[in-house]
């Protein structure tokens, strides 16, 4: 049987488009350091669970990833009811690791039972109550870890970590350079966004694109056979 030169391009490109959704996206993740702008849920993959003082998360694999570079984070501004607490020890300041701006991924985190899928960057006194200020609405913030006063980071109370492990956790701390209003993410659109922050064809675009390629096979086919000329015209290399 003799398969017609449009069908099997139209056949190769619809394959061609399934494999390019079910693919992961090339050097994505480079050294398993999520592309920019970062999402709460890249961030929160990256963090290993560890806290200095009541919201100060320690991230060293961030920090090994982007090191003191301002990195762009995307996340919606909400905080749960009952925030509050009491701690033997610690470390200072108390701006690094007691509060910050409290971003999540979605903006029904709360109302969906996910309060504690937040991440907390630390954000100086003289910048006033962001939490506040940007409270549900979607930001770009550009935060940074190896803050200059991560060096000023001592320990206190009963069991203070040492003045080392201070600076070295102060260092892995994100620290807010600067923030801005911006759009919600757009589920809808054809980009959607993985694990690895990467965006990538959805499938009904993919496939719509490759039937294309076989469309504009077959019309130009077509075209091919309607010129008299035909054999005579060929494509340019």
């Amino acid at each position: 049987m003799r398969v017609r030169p449009w069908l099997l391009a139209t056949v190769l490109g619809v394959v061609a488009g399934a494999s390019l959704w079910v693919s992961p996206p090339p050097a994505a993740r480079a050294a398993g350091c999520p592309a920019t702008p970062l999402t709460v849920a890249e961030l929160r993959d990256l963090w290993e669970g560890e806290y200095a003082g009541f919201a100060g998360m320690t991230n060293p694999a961030g920090r090994a990833c982007y090191g003191g570079a301002d990195v762009p984070v995307i996340g919606y501004v909400d905080m749960p009811e009952g925030l509050g607490g009491t701690s033997a020890s610690g470390i200072k300041p108390a701006w690094m690791t007691e509060w910050g701006l409290m971003l999540y991924g979605a903006s029904n985190a709360i109302s969906t039972n996910h309060a504690n899928d937040s991440y907390v960057i630390a954000t100086r006194p003289r910048l006033g109550d962001l939490n506040e200020r940007y409270r549900h609405r979607w930001v770009l913030a550009m935060a940074h870890f190896d803050d200059p006063a991560a060096r000023t980071c001592r320990g206190w109370g009963v069991d203070k970590p040492s003045k080392k492990e201070s600076v070295s956790v102060c260092r892995s701390i994100m620290v807010l350079s600067s923030v801005s209003t911006t759009s919600a993410p757009d589920s809808s659109t054809a980009a959607i966004v993985g694990s690895s922050g990467a965006p990538r064809l959805a499938l009904p675009v993919a496939l719509l694109a490759a039937a294309g390629l076989g469309t504009v096979a077959w019309v130009g086919r077509a075209r091919r056979l309607r010129s008299p000329d035909r054999e005579s015209k060929r494509p340019g290399r």
